[in-house]
């Protein structure tokens, strides 16, 4: 059969795998599309890069496609979602299996840089060898016909000189990725010998598309800067595949009788040198490439100075493939243009794919009270993400304000303000702006909004779907009204639990006020929970806690929030050198400086071990508590604590090089313990170790995960000893420390994966029909009237 093998794909979260039944199946067919073959098609690990490509497509060739996922929630449109949680060898298939034509396997461990387990091949091979193996004898033993694997190129080994790589190859894998992929491939044969189970392995090269990551996503980040590179000289060929050229070659790999038994390349019909592809990316954003050409030993000197070798080698050394090269003599070429790919690409990475480029594009209302350039950035970068997959975005916000109770420079508020930020089209609203401790003020601030926000109904009256971003539940006010009056489905995205977020704060004090509101509150909150056609939280524990107070369970998902902004890899290293480098340890709250914050316990610990002298906590940010912080540092003479205010979120790069440990702190109430706050992701995107005192799924993220440290809320003496082992540590256990951090992030946290997951929700939910022009022709600043 050829080469045993593995696909290398990076930005995706797994295996491919795709079964027929034993009896060369003809399946029945229930549509008409040419001669296809229309199937039942498991797919796992379908919420990954090329997972989401795949499960699209087939979907819409007509497949009856059910999704696989780790997690709730995560499915794409139009499958059946199934959760199976981690894969090993001792997943039950059994009945995920039964009826199945076909299983599309994607869920994987993936190949990384830095590997921090203290046994990566060991891991690697539960996951990636024993786990596939216990996938394929169970399909063998439900009936299913067909498996098909996507393996990785690195199998074929890491490079080639002058000769593509071919079906027939003896494989090398290196790296323990490559060796339990090449494992994998190889308990798949035996599979087939012992049971019949027809096998087809598919090895890929790196994949890139619309939401790809990783490395793909640097190149484009780089092109975009525009910046001078020493590539000039390189003359190398890199084969690559477009996801939609990978996509097409597992559908045939799926339904094409003859591909039976086959190993088959995947891969572009061109081979670019790394100068030529960012010549073609640059082109394509209409920029000028500025490539100047460096000697290669000059820039392998570099590397090796840099600690950089392997990124220099992965740019200057070629890995050609010879695309459709099969084992068995099927016959596949890729159909998709590597340029016409590209550009592609480059559309949606600079979100030029607007509404006329797909049939399944949705008008997407955003109900936010906070947007750019307030620092509660959730709402932007995702209006900004769905624009750019193609999505008409209309926002409803207020004026900002947020965090310090003061209009912004350069607004006036006033009902007619219409605006285009970064490609979306927003409508502010006015609003009393109040961020105090006065209950009245306060309410009047969010009920001002909410009633500002449902006046202007006429602006996104023809949407398919309405977004509500709910920091407090008041802005669901209006949506709430809209689906009863027109039936407009709108999805909640809860970010703090009511009432108790309103009972439990400074602004409500007398234990008869408490109940009275939450008498009040919760019929409401019973309400929104039951006409909203979703409702997404950001952490487990809240979603089990939504379902007990009457979410409906079909309509609960958990989607956990990402980061304001994610570096790149130039600014990842910056704080990696600054903690590998220095004695001083630096560890660092940024946030909203509020009551629930519990920042009174991070000064008194940080008081009782002023007398180290190498350490150091900083407080950057600004809010209500402001003033009362400052003051207890300065009564408890807390000289290793200061304060920076307000830092602008296009500058909080530095802060981020500065730290060496963030906190995470809130105060010690049961809400909090379904609650992730934002800056936990914001630390660990950027390789930053945490120091946590909120339970629940943040202490077992942390603890799990080895990111840092986890004390009891509100507990200053354990947070003093949490200090004190930060300081302990050697800046190299630091170093790894933040390098785990960063996985973390990536594997469980990205903006792509965030924003794939609600894109899924609001398009299972949406009352889409088929569009013609845009919104409806009211005037774009309309209301009531008003």
């Amino acid at each position: 059969m050829g080469g045993r093998g593995s696909t290398h794909d990076p930005d995706c979260d797994g295996i491919f795998v795709v079964c027929l039944r034993p009896r060369r199946i003809t399946p029945t067919r229930r549509g008409t599309r040419g001669r296809e073959r229309l199937m039942k098609i498991l797919v796992t690990g379908a919420n990954g890069f090329v997972g989401r490509h795949l499960s699209s497509h087939l979907v819409e060739a007509g497949h009856e496609v059910t999704a696989a996922v780790r997690t709730a929630g995560a499915a794409p449109a139009g499958t059946n979602e199934v959760v199976i949680g981690d894969l090993g060898p001792d997943t039950v298939w059994t009945d995920l299996l039964m009826g199945n034509d076909v299983v599309i396997h994607l869920a994987a461990r993936v190949h990384v840089m830095h590997d921090t387990a203290a046994d990566p091949l060991s891991e690697f091979r539960r996951v990636n060898t024993a786990g596939t193996g216990a996938l394929a004898r169970a399909a063998a033993q439900q009936g299913v016909a067909r498996l098909v694997f996507l393996s990785s190129i690195k199998v074929n080994g890491e490079g080639t000189s002058g000769k593509p790589y071919t079906a027939f190859d003896e494989p090398r894998p290196e790296d323990p990725y490559a060796i339990s992929k090449h494992e994998a491939e190889m308990t798949l044969r035996e599979v087939e010998h012992e049971t019949g189970l027809d096998i087809v392995i598919v090895r890929s090269p790196l994949v890139y598309g619309p939401s790809v990551g990783g490395n793909f996503a640097k190149t484009l980040a780089l092109a975009r800067r525009g910046l001078p590179l020493p590539l000039g000289s390189v003359r190398n060929r890199r084969t690559m595949t477009s996801v939609w050229n990978l996509v097409d070659l597992l559908e045939k790999s799926a339904s094409d009788i003859s591909a039976a038994g086959a190993l088959v390349l995947a891969g572009d019909q061109f081979s670019p040198s790394t100068a030529q592809l960012f010549r073609e990316i640059s082109t394509a954003m209409k920029k000028t490439s500025r490539l100047f050409p460096c000697p290669l030993a000059l820039l392998r000197l570099a590397g090796r100075v840099t600690g950089r070798s392997a990124i220099i080698e992965r740019l200057a050394e070629s890995l050609e493939v010879q695309a459709g090269s099969s084992s068995t003599g099927w016959k596949w070429e890729p159909p998709f243009e590597f340029a016409a790919s590209i550009r592609r690409t480059v559309a949606w990475y600079l979100g030029e794919e607007r509404l006329s480029s797909r049939k399944d594009a949705m008008r997407i209302a955003i109900v936010t009270q906070y947007y750019a350039p307030e620092v509660i950035r959730i709402p932007d970068t995702l209006a900004r993400r769905l624009a750019a997959l193609g999505h008409e975005v209309r926002v409803i916000t207020g004026f900002p304000n947020y965090p310090d109770g003061g209009l912004f420079p350069g607004y006036q508020q006033r009902w007619n303000h219409v605006e285009n930020l970064d490609g979306v089209q927003l409508r502010r609203v006015p609003l009393v702006i109040s961020h105090s401790y006065n209950p009245v003020a306060r309410m009047a601030n969010y009920l001002t909004f909410a009633g500002s926000a449902a006046l202007a109904w006429r602006w996104v009256r023809s949407a398919d779907v309405v977004y509500v971003y709910a920091t407090q539940m008041t802005p669901a006010i209006g949506p709430s009204l809209w689906h009863v009056l027109f039936r407009t489905p709108y999805v909640l995205h809860i970010q703090d639990l009511w009432p108790e977020s309103v009972t439990g704060s400074s602004m409500v004090s007398a234990g008869i006020a408490k109940r009275a509101i939450g008498g009040l509150l919760n019929p409401w909150l019973r309400f929104l929970y039951r006409t909203a056609a979703a409702t997404i939280a950001i952490a487990p524990s809240m979603a089990r806690m939504l379902v007990e107070r009457g979410v409906p369970q079909n309509r609960m998902h958990t989607v956990l929030n990402w980061a304001a902004t994610e570096p790149d890899a130039s600014e990842s290293e910056i704080g990696s050198k600054k903690i590998s480098s220095s004695d001083q340890v630096s560890i660092v709250y940024a946030g909203n400086l509020g009551d629930y914050q519990s920042l009174d316990t991070v000064i008194e610990a940080a008081n009782s071990v002023k007398h180290i002298p190498n350490l150091r906590v900083r407080i950057v940010g600004s809010g209500v508590a402001e003033k009362r912080l400052r003051e207890l540092a300065r009564r408890l003479d807390a000289r290793n604590v200061t304060f920076t205010g307000r830092v602008a979120p296009e500058d909080m790069g530095e802060i981020h090089a500065e730290s060496d440990f963030q906190i995470v702190s809130l105060k010690n109430l049961e809400i909090f313990d379904g609650t992730i706050p934002s800056k936990l992701q914001e630390s660990l995107s950027h390789g930053i170790p945490v120091i946590s005192t909120v339970r629940g799924d943040v202490e077992t993220l942390v603890r799990a995960n080895g990111i840092g440290f986890a004390c009891d809320p509100e507990n200053s003496d354990q947070l003093a000893k949490a200090f004190i082992r930060a300081t302990e540590l050697e800046p190299e256990q630091r170093a790894r420390m933040g390098e785990t951090a960063r996985q973390c992030y990536s594997r469980l946290m990205s903006i792509d994966s965030g924003v794939a997951q609600i894109e899924a929700i609001l398009r299972s939910v949406s009352r889409r029909t088929t569009h013609k022009g845009t919104w409806t022709k009211h005037d774009p600043r309309g209301g009531a009237g008003l």
